[in-house]
């Protein structure tokens, strides 16, 4: 067998078996949700069961809740089935990438920080823990903002800026001591720049506290957060919904973050963006010399979008109304409706133009522009941001 015939037996293989894979099966299980029933079906159930109560007398607001023991139960069976040796790497995994992502942010080395969190956030924990995948997403989307602050600031800075100059010395101190942080030097430099520096400022992610204590303390309440991110052939979405006002202990037992990742091609993704950016070029041309906007042009648009909708937002937006919203979008569930969407995108969400879609349109707001929303029926989609919420 020629070496060429041998590397393309090889390619095929490796393309049928890529489910067999082992991380990428152990990371088809944590975000298996087969399991789980259809978030359409069980709010259904719900305002059924609701409405049977009301009718009856009873309070609207008991509807059934599994019992922990049974829970217990199915955890109890699934850890026997799995190998203790596999559950202790697995756990040692988790500890390892998360004290290395902590030390790099502590160093600002965010293309390290990024890569631990990418594994955490996809596929250390999945559904099995839910807040701790919508942490890990935050916490990479974070530092996906941080380097591309670092490029900027490269580029548009020259290298003889006196604050280019300092974070050159603090980084040579860095890779040249085993404990730069006992120096006179570098300690003088790094208060010079804690103090004058608003891009050193930003990068002090280690000094931040934690996405929980974001929501619970820094956000309002009834204040959905939302992440969108496009990874590999996956588009990954957490949420989670700020507590009312109340005990902080309570608060933080109430937060029920929802995680949940849709298959995506990358290419049609990608085809679909390159459409986008392209009808808004044709656009701006054409302002230039006209000051409306060709009615052909922002039908295009339009219709793309509603592609995208269809085959991205459609499959999330059920799973998010089938959590946050039991009763139904329209329905005024008292402590349980978000009152404020905070909406967090990627570069590539931005550009698919997923706030104008429908899910966040119709049956949240009519939202009329992305800076100035429209407050009528339903929700305020306050901010769209393009980063981090923290």
């Amino acid at each position: 067998m020629s070496a060429d015939t041998y590397q393309a037996t090889l390619v095929r293989s490796a393309g049928k078996n890529l489910d067999e894979d082992a991380p990428v099966a152990a990371a088809n299980r944590i975000w298996d949700g087969s399991q789980m029933p259809d978030p359409t079906e069980v709010q259904g159930l719900r305002v059924a069961e609701r409405y049977s109560n009301k009718l009856n007398g009873l309070d609207p607001s008991q509807v059934y809740q599994v019992p922990q023991e049974d829970e217990l139960e199915e955890s109890q069976e699934t850890s026997e089935e799995e190998d203790a040796s596999w559950l202790d790497f697995r756990s040692f995994a988790r500890h390892t990438l998360c004290e290395a992502a902590k030390q790099a942010l502590r160093t600002r080395c965010m293309v390290a920080a990024k890569r631990a969190f990418e594994v955490l956030a996809c596929q250390a924990y999945g559904l099995s823990v839910p807040m701790a995948s919508f942490e890990f997403l935050c916490w990479l989307q974070s530092t996906e903002v941080c380097m591309r602050e670092e490029m900027v600031f490269k580029e548009k800075l020259p290298e003889d800026h006196d604050e280019r100059v300092q974070l050159y010395l603090l980084r040579n101190l860095e890779s040249r001591w085993p404990f730069p942080e006992e120096l006179g030097t570098y300690k003088a430099i790094r208060q010079r720049l804690e103090a004058e520096s608003p891009f050193f400022q930003r990068l002090q992610l280690d000094q931040l506290p934690s996405i929980e204590e974001i929501v619970l303390s820094h956000l309002p309440a009834l204040t959905l957060v939302v992440t969108l991110q496009f990874r590999s052939n996956y588009i990954y979405a957490g949420a989670v919904l700020s507590p009312d006002a109340g005990d902080r202990t309570e608060r933080a037992k109430q937060l029920q973050p929802m995680v949940a990742r849709h298959m995506v091609h990358p290419a049609e993704v990608q085809t679909s963006i390159n459409r986008i950016s392209s009808t808004n070029s044709q656009i701006e041309k054409q302002l230039l010399s006209s000051p409306e906007v060709d009615p052909q042009l922002r039908e295009n648009i339009r219709i793309i979008v509603e592609e995208l909708d269809q085959h991205l937002m459609e499959p999330l937006s059920r799973r998010l109304e089938g959590h946050f919203w039991q009763c139904g979008l329209h329905a005024r569930d008292s402590g349980s409706a978000a009152s404020v969407v905070l909406l967090v995108r990627d570069g590539s969400s931005t550009a698919a133009h997923v706030e104008n879609m429908d899910f966040w349109q119709q049956q949240f707001c009519k939202c009329t522009s992305m800076s100035r929303p429209n407050k009528r029926e339903g929700l305020d989609i306050s901010r769209f941001c393009n980063g981090s919420i923290i």
